[in-house]
């Protein structure tokens, strides 16, 4: 089960991309429940 995830860095992004501040506040403080279905890219694994 995913507990967290780490966004692409601004020079991994295309120019000028900003992600949802929603998004960015769920990166920083996962506490997803443990039959949440979604799964989110980790910039920090090989596959993401």
């Amino acid at each position: 089960m995913q507990k967290a995830f780490r966004t692409y860095s601004t020079a991994q992004l295309p120019a000028g991309f900003k992600y949802p501040e929603k998004y960015l506040e769920l990166a920083k403080s996962v506490d997803l429940p443990n039959d949440f279905v979604w799964w989110f890219d980790d910039a920090s694994t090989e596959g993401g």
